[in-house]
């Protein structure tokens, strides 16, 4: 016979959860999975082009020319996602060889509301390559609201040969880039 001792032993052996430490291991594995996802998924970053319109609009097609050969190779991969425009007629101009290009629709944006425009574009194009092409007065209002930084100088009237590319990321800093051509 068995003693009592072995027999408590046994029964006291047989109630212990042998496999919760599987299940916690399994749970914090998920857990950890899914963080995992939502930080890849979360680091995209929104890089956002800005241009003037006037250096752009000499209206004799030297724009369109010029934007075709910038941007034009762009497509697939790495190229443009979308191309807002002011709503003004040269611009429009301009810009419509390109897209064509493309393949995209120009979407016409008001620049009443430089901020609202910045977080328009950020909103709508999360993760994208963003064209934007506005007045000058306006380019220094929409890289400040794009960036958070205040002191961006004005783009000298008749010159326009400005250009900011503004990277974006869900997470970490916004870099700037100023290009003057």
């Amino acid at each position: 016979m068995v003693s009592d001792e072995l027999r408590k032993s046994y029964v006291s052996l047989k109630r212990k959860p042998f496999l919760t430490p599987l299940w916690l291991a399994g749970i914090a594995a998920a857990v950890v999975v899914s963080f995992a996802s939502w930080l890849w998924s979360t680091a995209h970053s929104t890089t956002v082009v800005v241009m003037n319109v006037p250096a752009l609009a000499a209206g004799d097609g030297t724009a369109a020319l010029l934007l075709a050969h910038v941007f034009g190779d762009s497509a697939g991969p790495g190229g443009l996602t979308a191309i807002y425009v002011a709503p003004l007629a040269a611009s429009r101009l301009d810009v419509a060889p390109l897209a064509a290009a493309l393949g995209l629709t120009p979407i016409e944006a008001s620049t009443d509301d430089p901020s609202g425009l910045a977080s328009r574009v950020l909103r709508e194009q999360r993760g994208g390559h963003v064209l934007v092409l506005v007045p000058s007065p306006v380019v220094p209002a929409i890289v400040a609201a794009l960036c958070g930084e205040p002191a961006i100088p004005p783009v000298p009237a008749g010159t326009g040969r400005t250009l900011y590319a503004v990277t974006v990321p869900r997470i970490g800093h916004t870099s700037l880039l100023h290009l003057a051509y």
